[in-house]
């Protein structure tokens, strides 16, 4: 069952509205996320689905819990997550380099009027 390329990674039930499936595609990812509904005690239903190559583990939550699911699975993508410029002093150094070009165009405005 192939719906496409999703921005995220949960979408409604396409058989029953009144639930949302989080889909994950790696078992780490999907054990650490039915902690944290565990946690807040979010009843769900776990499903790994070997049919879609790679497998992937899908979770169905009710709508009435939706919120506090989304949250589970900020949480969890943001445990897992890289960081965006892995260098820290290549991050900094950037920060610098905008904080710079803003400061100028700000005097650039000032000069101007």
């Amino acid at each position: 069952m192939d719906y496409g390329m999703r921005i995220v990674n949960f979408y409604e039930h396409p058989g029953d509205n009144r639930y949302t499936i989080f889909q994950y595609g790696l078992e780490e990812h999907a054990d650490h996320f039915q902690m944290l509904l565990e946690e807040r005690k979010i009843p769900f239903e776990r499903y790994l689905d070997e049919e879609q190559d790679p497998a992937v583990t899908l979770f169905g939550i009710e709508n009435v819990h939706r919120g506090n699911a989304e949250n589970c699975n900020y949480l969890c993508h943001a445990k897992y997550r890289r960081r965006m410029i892995p260098n820290r002093f290549l991050g900094v150094l950037m920060v610098i380099v905008t904080g710079l070009f803003v400061l100028l165009a700000i005097i650039g405005y000032l000069k101007t009027r």
